[in-house]
């Protein structure tokens, strides 16, 4: 008896992966315009508080401790945002890792599929070094069985 092969190209494993790749790329992508966004948000936030603290300012030192809480402001905004970016580059990378994952998986049970059905229907289709590997566990059982399992 023949021991039938399925071809992991027939069953669509590949068709999977595309359109769930393209979705997370889209959500990546969706993901970094918003954080430009909060970017030029941030920039223009800060200009407008410096042009205030210009225009408010009547002398360098109250101009200076504008520009000071100015300044304070921006970094803080800029950690929150490279959290942000953080957060987003870890889930977006495990979207990555499990599209794959996934995919590779499909790839192995379609490839493995074909083989662990021919052998569970036909013992014959096993390899010799499959049946050999069997073997040595055969003789160990048979010989505690006369009683002879000690070592000499």
């Amino acid at each position: 008896m023949e021991a039938e092969f399925t071809h992991p190209f027939a069953r669509g494993a590949n068709l999977y992966l595309t359109p769930r790749l393209m979705t997370v790329w889209e959500e990546c992508r969706h993901d970094a315009c918003a954080l430009e966004a909060k970017r030029i948000e941030r920039d223009l936030g800060v200009l407008r508080q410096e042009c205030e603290a210009i225009a408010n300012a009547k002398d360098w030192s109250e101009f200076n401790s504008a520009s000071q809480a100015v300044v304070s402001d921006y970094l803080k905004a800029t950690a929150n945002i490279w959290w942000e970016c953080t957060a987003v580059a870890m889930r977006n990378q495990s979207a990555f890792g499990e599209a794959f994952s996934d995919v590779t998986k499909a790839w192995y049970s379609t490839w493995t599929g074909g083989f662990q059905k021919a052998a569970v229907t036909n013992p014959a289709a096993l390899p010799l070094w499959l049946k050999n590997l069997a073997m040595p566990m055969k003789m160990t059982q048979s010989a505690a069985v006369q009683g002879d399992a000690s070592p000499t």
